[in-house]
């Protein structure tokens, strides 16, 4: 599914209480997440062992294993009292596993519980951090939200993490996704915790802290350039000090998704591995050695 990850794949059947929440969950998601509708789901139709979590050792000294993707499954089923689930053990160290539960949670939309936009943002930037892509149309999907919506959301967001980090000089050096984990655990900041958890509609937010910064009425300059520039179809001049370049929302590019050394697919017990560009082996689930 994504590079870093070693290509042997170890099938199990562990009991839930062997999982932990680990450093990836936290990192990703630190205001936890809404299970009510997986449990509802578990309840009209039964825990589905096909959808395997995905985990990896915790180290030679501790037991048991981290939950890289499928923490909501392993919650509920814990709650349900089943003893055993299937869970599928990668060799990952910490980039490539927090780019695999980024890719399950946003990229592949196969998230159970749904992302406020501030959070789809912060995943994809924390997968860009990592070494892999910021993509826009998995956002625009997951969302269900307009360019228009995602960019006012966007240059929200960064104006927001510029003024964390300046605020807080323990996260002056630290990435978007770090200073976002930070923020909420320790609600450094009540109304963006409430922004980006999705409690505070994002024009709500904005209209209080972007609306009227510095960076805004830059925006608001650079917009009536452009217009200048369309209407007269001539080069449009800015004052010294102002860019006419476009902002970062605006120039994202959008990455088609390249070939992945590890593509693990489970569904209906059966493993997919996929070893570079060329080639496929298949894997039925009985072929996979469980402990």
């Amino acid at each position: 599914m994504t590079t870093g990850i070693i290509a042997e794949v170890q099938a199990v059947v562990v009991a839930p209480e062997e999982l932990v929440r680990g450093w990836v969950s936290k990192s990703l998601f630190p205001a936890g997440r809404d299970w009510q509708g997986l449990r509802e789901e578990v309840e009209r139709n039964g825990y589905r062992q096909e959808h395997a979590v995905a985990v990896r050792p915790r180290g030679a000294t501790k037991k048991g294993y981290e939950i890289i993707d499928g923490l909501g499954r392993a919650t509920v089923a814990a709650e349900k009292g089943i003893a055993r689930i299937s869970a599928v053990v990668l060799e990952a160290n910490d980039q490539a596993a927090l780019r695999y539960a980024v890719e399950a949670n946003l990229y592949a939309g196969q998230a159970r519980t749904r992302l406020s936009l501030p959070q789809a943002i912060v995943l994809a930037k924390a997968h860009e951090a990592s070494g892999g892509e910021y993509r826009i149309a998995p956002i625009l999907r997951a969302c269900a939200v307009s360019k228009p919506t995602y960019r006012r959301t966007y240059s929200s967001l960064m104006l927001a993490i510029e003024r964390l980090r300046d605020e807080h000089p323990k996260l002056a050096k630290r990435g978007t996704a770090e200073v976002v984990a930070e923020s909420v655990r320790r609600n450094l900041w009540p109304d963006f915790t409430e922004f980006y958890t999705g409690k505070m509609p994002a024009n709500t937010f904005r209209d209080r802290y972007y609306t009227k910064s510095e960076k805004a009425e830059t925006e608001r300059l650079k917009q009536r350039g452009y217009k200048k520039t369309s209407a007269s179809r001539k080069r449009t001049y800015t004052q010294p000090g102002e860019s006419s370049s476009p902002s970062e929302a605006e120039t994202q590019p959008e990455v088609t998704a390249q070939p992945r050394p590890l593509d693990t697919c489970l569904d209906l017990g059966i493993i997919y591995l996929t070893r570079g560009k060329h080639s496929c082996t298949m894997l039925s689930w009985s072929a996979i050695p469980f402990i």
